[in-house]
């Protein structure tokens, strides 16, 4: 099997952990391979408050999804919920010369890396982003703002 179809899903519950391991086939349906389960400790309400007891129950039920499945997992699709995640929308900003009229693909990046640039407490960790893709172009050598198009060619 190629790890390629390999699909491992982990649920960190408050009463228990569990991991899903399955196997892709060319139909479009998934052949389960196996589970593997673990006691939850250190999680709360859903949300992880004892780090090293909550990780060593993850390996718990990794390993012993891992015996099940004879395979060995690399990988996992986690599922994150609960009132401790938040998310929030940025925009980014690159000043670009005069003379550059084409917007090209390392403007387009730019504007991503602006927009992550973001405080955000020390308790708190960056999981995740996702690009939104409305464009606007502000004109410097005027007040006039194109109209917000889907990609940077305008097509």
């Amino acid at each position: 099997m190629a790890t390629s179809d390999l699909m491992v899903g982990l649920e960190i519950g408050t009463s228990k952990i569990c991991v899903v391991v399955g196997e892709s086939r060319t139909d479009g349906t998934i052949k389960l391979l196996g589970v593997g389960q673990a006691p939850s400790r250190g999680v709360r309400k859903g949300e992880i408050v004892d780090f090293e007891t909550a990780m060593k129950c993850v390996h718990e039920a990794v390993v012993d999804a891992e015996q099940k499945s004879d395979v060995m997992i690399r990988s996992v699709y986690v599922c994150v919920a609960g009132a401790h995640i938040q998310s929030f929308n940025n925009r980014g900003c690159v000043t670009r010369p005069e003379d550059h009229d084409e917007i090209d693909e390392q403007d387009v990046e730019d504007v991503k890396i602006s927009a992550r640039e973001v405080s955000i407490p020390a308790q708190n960790a960056f999981l995740h982003s996702i690009i939104q893709q409305n464009w606007k172009l502000i004109f410097t050598s005027s007040t006039e703002c194109a109209p917000a198009f889907k990609t940077p060619s305008g097509a």
